[in-house]
């Protein structure tokens, strides 16, 4: 280890480079108000403080007590998708009406974002297990089929949507108890019907709130409607008129009121087309196979992202309701209009934070960043419990080991390592894949893994079954 004695110290980097909020916990590991990372450095360094959790970065004074502390109002921001959910801390301050002349009722100061990356395959998985499954029971006896264990529990998921949802919940689980929350402010997905949307606008009970919300959900549609087909009527191309909406297959003859049925058309065409089907009614039309192709495009578009987020929205939202926070819900057009208004990027924890109630549309948000750093928190799993290892044609190659640690180690945890060889060589921080041999290999952030061996490295944090890393607002994933 003389390699590593003499290893020169690299500068320490600027509070630029990270966020700058840091979590804070009492002597009894009770919440307190986030402190920024200067401050966190200047407690740790004079042994007020102690390091609690390294990812989200936690620190826990030894001399402070919840009841001597003053608590703000602080809220918790998440915007759901198939892919990624974006989550966003922000301190409220509300104006009083002496303080409306920068016209905002509400100031929100970004805290921390992240960025939750599920898991992907997890269907294709679970289908490759089946099959396997299916091999093995025809070696065995014949046994007699069974269907009293196969009915679903209510309230059932699939298992691919059952991870997102369960991502998201134990991340802010995780942070609750780390940071005191008061409201929970949830996006609601993009309605891709009409009539769903009608549901939900009956619920509000204020005929002024009703209005607000029929306001905001029409121009949605007609502006992705405008972005899809552009600022003319579809059939006749007539530009500068007023442009209504039109369906493609009449409601009449089975029609939906789902965005891709939907198209503009100007006055005339919208009334001369009536109830008539779209072949029916483009008889003797030069360009009728320009506008068919046009708008086969978008009606056949794929909605499998916008089908998975509603399939667990309702579910996410009762979930959160008891966990103790308030919890209210967004629509998303008015996330990208205060997004917009706050000329903020377009990124899923910003959106995060730019969420608001959908019963107080007219609430005007002022955001303030101040970083644009965020945690990438990247969903792993925390192995395979099956032994066997396949190729891609299904032949077995090998067997796992039945146990998961080596040399106190397991795949999944963080750790500091030093590298003695190649371009590699120095001090590094990331996540393990162990090998009974000695030999790991660690990876930091995304980039390629290369190899440690298990006497240079030094346990961070134990594996919970995500990887982590910082990025920047609008990087490359």
């Amino acid at each position: 280890m003389s390699e590593v004695e003499t290893v020169v110290k690299k500068p320490r980097k600027s509070s630029k480079d990270y966020p700058r909020c840091v979590f804070v916990l009492d002597k009894h590991k009770k919440p307190l108000m986030p402190c920024s990372s200067p401050r966190a450095r200047k407690l740790l360094e004079s042994g007020r403080a102690v390091v609690h959790c390294l990812y989200p970065f936690v620190i826990r004074l030894k001399d402070r007590l919840l009841k001597d502390s003053e608590l703000q109002p602080i809220g918790l921001g998440i915007d759901p998708g198939s892919k990624e959910t974006g989550i966003g801390l922000y301190r409220i301050v509300h104006q009083s009406n002496s303080q409306l002349s920068l016209n905002y009722h509400q100031v929100r100061y970004v805290l921390w974002m992240a960025t939750i990356v599920h898991r992907p395959m997890i269907s294709k998985r679970l289908k490759t297990r089946a099959n396997y499954r299916k091999v093995r029971r025809q070696k065995l006896r014949y046994r007699p089929p069974r269907f009293n264990n196969r009915a679903r529990p209510k309230g059932w998921l699939p298992p691919s949507i059952q991870s997102k949802l369960d991502n998201i919940v134990n991340l802010v689980k995780k942070i609750i108890k780390y940071v005191p929350v008061t409201l929970i402010n949830v996006e609601a997905v993009k309605f891709d019907t009409r009539s769903k949307l009608a549901k939900e606008l009956d619920k509000a009970k204020e005929s002024i709130i009703t209005e607000s919300l029929v306001d905001i959900s029409a121009k949605s549609v007609m502006k992705t409607l405008i972005s899809r087909y552009g600022k003319h009527c579809v059939y006749c191309g007539k530009k500068n008129c007023h442009l209504e909406i039109d369906h493609i297959v009449p409601r009449s003859k089975g029609g939906t009121d789902r965005l891709s049925n939907l198209t503009l058309a100007c006055r005339e065409c919208n009334q001369s087309k009536d109830n008539k089907s779209l072949k029916t009614f483009l008889v003797g039309n030069v360009n009728k196979t320009k506008i068919l192709s046009t708008i086969r495009s978008f009606y056949e578009m794929p909605t499998k992202d916008a089908s998975q987020v509603q399939a667990y929205k309702t579910k996410l939202v009762e979930t959160l309701e008891t966990l103790g926070p308030e919890v209210h819900s967004g629509f998303g057009q008015q996330t990208k209009l205060t997004r917009l208004a706050n000329h903020l990027p377009k990124d899923h924890c910003v959106d995060a934070v730019c969420v608001k109630d959908y019963t107080d549309p007219k609430l005007d948000i002022k955001v303030v960043m101040k970083t644009t750093k965020y945690l990438v928190i990247k969903a792993m799993g925390r192995g395979k419990y099956q032994r066997a290892t396949f190729d891609a044609k299904g032949n077995k190659t090998g067997h796992r080991k039945r146990q998961k640690f080596a040399f106190g180690y397991q795949t999944g945890d963080i750790v500091k390592g030093y590298t003695t060889k190649g371009p590699n060589k120095g001090w590094h921080v990331g996540r393990i894949t162990i090998d009974h041999d000695g030999q790991f290999d660690i990876k930091v952030k995304d980039q390629k893994k290369f190899g440690v061996s298990n006497r240079n490295i030094k346990l961070v944090q134990r594996s919970d079954g995500y990887q982590y890393y910082f990025k920047d607002i609008g990087e490359a994933a």
